[in-house]
């Protein structure tokens, strides 16, 4: 045998041994680098920060913390769950923060007086509530602005927070109609 005449017979075994556990380490450190690659995938390219809210693989939460080999995050039902962060490699990630994180946004409303304001209240608040680009984690908030008797109106103040304001163009017109469609069914219904 060439090893033979190269290495001593006693010097074969510890050598196949050798480059055994040496192979073995290295696949088995593979995790490890793709974890650590992860990590600087999320803090160079800014994939995501903490108290995002994030979709990966059948995962959904807010960010808790970022780590070197994992990501925490507490899903809705407040369960924790640690994510490798090799992960982020290979799988889509959707962060469903990445514009402007939770913003408020304040719309006004006018609307005649002999419309109930409780009504319009709710009308407007379920239309709030149905909209999808509302963050849900936040009730909107909506209350009587003014009054003015002389122009025969009053102005509801609608408080709502949004997922990304790129958007705020879109709720205000859905909002516009539902409100629309209200108003136009109370008149029909009127007369």
């Amino acid at each position: 045998m060439i090893y033979l005449n190269i290495f001593g017979k006693s010097e074969i075994v510890p050598l196949i041994i050798f480059s055994t556990l040496l192979i073995t380490s290295l696949f088995a450190l593979v995790p490890f680098f793709k974890n650590i690659l992860g990590r600087f995938l999320i803090s160079s390219s800014n994939l995501f920060n903490e108290g995002d809210f994030i979709q990966i693989s059948g995962y959904q939460g807010n960010v808790v913390a970022i780590r070197w080999f994992t990501t925490e995050i507490t899903n809705e039902l407040g369960y924790t769950v640690y994510l490798p962060n090799s992960i982020y490699l290979n799988n889509p990630l959707e962060n469903v923060n990445l514009g402007k994180k939770e913003e408020v946004v304040s719309l006004e409303f006018e609307l005649p007086l002999d419309i109930k304001p409780e009504i319009a209240k709710e009308i407007i608040k379920d239309a709030a509530l149905s909209n999808f680009l509302l963050y849900i984690h936040k009730e909107p908030e909506i209350f009587i602005k003014s009054v003015s008797y002389t122009e025969n109106i009053y102005r509801l103040k609608l408080n709502i927070t949004l997922f990304d304001s790129k958007y705020e163009s879109l709720l205000i017109d859905q909002l516009n109609k539902t409100v629309m469609d209200f108003l136009i069914t109370n008149r029909k219904q009127e007369n």
